[in-house]
């Protein structure tokens, strides 16, 4: 996994103030699981954790509450959750994030993982995975990590190159704050970073993102990361 820091271990500032300002939710059908969890998480963590059976993300989603999503495979179609997130979700600025748990192990599965990556979500935690893994990766997500096998990231990063290098090269005008933001980006800096970085708003941030990804024709930030390390 992409390590995080664990329960109590130090993190810098701006990632402290954005940590006391998170939350998590569980949504999955298994209510006695995500009880047992969100308490479990809770205590770990210091974080509000709260549970449902509903898998309506856009309340939580599309709130000015940063979250983290944790959606349960077990009894669920991750179709229903990339129509969601389609429909109701702009994961291209968010501060919020999804994250798979009870992932299967099973090599059929990896085609649904990997379209979790492309789709931007945040983090894979897998059905057999120990429970004191999850405060560690809870607490690396919501500090803008991703918490994710190598394999399978190494896989997505391969199979991205590969698709970038035999289509038509893209030489969009960028502005000098877009190629700012955009590399700021590539080394993994949140909204709220860029935007502390370079002394503007955070919604000016989203707006120059959403300009941004329309010129680079880029879903997500993992692929304009990609974008960065061929073009800038």
């Amino acid at each position: 996994m992409w390590p995080g820091d664990g329960p109590g271990e130090p993190s810098k500032p701006n990632q402290r103030i954005l940590l006391i300002r998170s939350q998590v939710h569980i949504l999955g059908p298994l209510k006695l699981q995500n009880v047992l969890m969100a308490f479990y998480l809770q205590s770990e963590t210091g974080l509000p954790c709260f549970y449902s059976q509903d898998l309506n993300l856009t309340p939580i989603l599309t709130s000015a509450q940063r979250s983290l999503v944790l959606w349960d495979c077990i009894r669920t179609n991750l179709d229903d959750l990339w129509t969601q997130l389609d429909r109701g979700f702009d994961s291209r600025g968010a501060e919020s994030f999804v994250a798979l748990f009870n992932a299967s192990l099973d090599k059929k599965a990896y085609r649904a993982h990997k379209e979790a990556v492309i789709r931007g979500i945040r983090g894979i935690f897998f059905e057999h995975d120990p429970l004191e893994v999850f405060p560690k990766g809870v607490l690396a997500i919501l500090k803008g990590e991703r918490w994710l096998s190598r394999d399978l990231l190494t896989k997505c990063v391969l199979e991205t190159m590969d698709v970038m290098s035999t289509s038509q090269e893209i030489r969009p005008s960028l502005t000098p704050r877009e190629k700012e933001i955009l590399l700021l980006l590539a080394h993994g800096a949140s909204n709220e970073e860029i935007a502390d970085q370079l002394c503007i708003s955070y919604h000016t941030v989203k707006t120059h993102l959403t300009n941004i990804y329309e010129k680079i024709r880029a879903k997500n930030r993992l692929q304009a990361a990609f974008w960065v390390t061929k073009n800038l």
